[in-house]
C-alpha cells in the first residue's frame, strides 16, 4: 500500500472516529439518545451550527468546543489528503490502472501507434528504419 492510500485510509478512519467520539460523548455526558447525539455531532463537526438539539450546560458547551476543534483539525487533514490523492492521480490507480497494466503485459506482437493527425509515423518491427509520410500521400502503410 502506497503512502497516499495509507493517508486516505487514516483520514477515513479519523472521520469515523470523530463521529463515534462525538456521539458517545453526548450520550454519556448529556444523557441524550443515539439519534440526538449523532445529529448534534454531525452539525457540530460539519460546522453547520443549525441549533442545539437540547440546551447545553457548561460541561456540554466545553465538550462541544473540544469537538469543534478536533473536528476542524480532522477536516483539514481529510481535505488535504483527498486533494493530494486526486492531484497525484491515485484515483486512477485504484479504479483500474493495475488492471490495465496487467492487460498490457499480456499483449504479444502488437503495435502501439501514438498520436493521430496529418503526419503518420510507421515502423516495421522487423526493420531498423521507418518512414514518415504525409497523410495526403497514397503510399501510407496501415497495420
Amino acid at each position: 500500500m502506497d503512502d497516499n492510500t495509507r493517508h486516505l485510509r487514516i483520514a477515513l478512519l479519523l472521520s469515523f472516529l470523530i463521529m463515534m467520539f462525538g456521539t458517545a460523548g453526548y450520550m454519556i455526558l448529556m444523557g441524550w439518545n443515539f439519534i440526538d447525539s449523532l445529529y448534534m455531532t454531525i452539525i457540530t463537526v460539519a460546522t453547520v451550527g443549525f441549533s442545539e438539539v437540547h440546551p447545553l450546560d457548561t460541561l456540554g458547551k466545553i465538550y462541544t468546543i473540544v469537538l469543534i476543534l478536533m473536528g476542524f483539525g480532522i477536516f483539514v487533514y481529510v481535505a488535504g489528503t483527498v486533494v493530494q490523492f486526486m492531484i497525484e492521480g491515485q484515483i486512477r490507480t485504484i479504479l483500474g490502472r493495475k488492471r490495465l497494466d496487467r492487460k498490457i503485459n499480456r499483449l504479444k506482437n502488437h503495435y502501439i501507434i501514438c498520436g493521430y493527425g496529418r503526419i503518420v509515423l510507421s515502423a516495421d518491427m522487423g526493420a531498423s528504419d521507418g518512414y514518415c509520410a504525409n497523410a495526403s500521400e497514397a503510399n501510407l502503410m496501415w497495420w
